[in-house]
């Protein structure tokens, strides 16, 4: 599902802040659906979360654990688990969420962030644009959020102990969130 997606993405090299901006009015003038951006340091990065760009994937329950078990007044607050995820990512930890924003310029700001290659070598950033359905937006209380967070609290989680499991509805997306 997500890498059908990622087919689709089309590279427009920016060279100005008014080439940048005309673009996005372009883009915004265009669109039927809803935009949203990322802006990364580093062009060459696919953009997914940080839990799965060095595979810590397996050991994202111990991360919440410890997260929340060092800083507790922090996590005090946190009455689900997308509340708790979000608050690491907040910390910089690694995570299952994938940062986007509404703002093309917040992405912008990122994208212009100075960024390095493993050899330490500066390259340049890029900002991609997602776009959805109108009206497709979940938020922390719907049930499909509330299954792909709960995933990380699962000690070695794979995939095929879910499928058939009174998840089916939301096979794709369980399968999506697990790779």
């Amino acid at each position: 599902m997500r890498n059908e997606a990622l087919e689709e993405i089309k590279e427009i090299r920016i060279t100005s802040l008014h080439q940048y901006v005309k673009d996005l009015k372009d883009a915004e003038d265009a669109k039927v659906n809803t935009l949203y951006y990322r802006g990364q340091a580093d062009c060459s990065l696919e953009p997914k979360p940080s839990i799965f760009r060095e595979n810590w994937i397996h050991s994202e329950h111990r991360f919440i654990r410890e997260m929340v078990r060092s800083n507790p007044d922090d996590f005090r607050t946190c009455n689900t688990t997308i509340d708790t995820l979000v608050k690491m990512q907040y910390y910089g930890a690694p995570t299952r969420l994938l940062d986007l924003t509404e703002s093309p310029l917040i992405a912008l700001y990122f994208a212009c962030q100075p960024g390095f290659d493993r050899d330490g070598k500066p390259v340049n950033g890029n900002v991609i644009i997602f776009e959805t359905k109108k009206n497709s937006e979940v938020y922390s209380d719907n049930d499909v959020v509330a299954i792909i967070s709960n995933l990380s609290r699962i000690k070695d989680f794979k995939q095929g102990e879910v499928r058939g499991k009174k998840f089916k509805k939301h096979e794709s997306i369980i399968e999506t969130y697990s790779k």
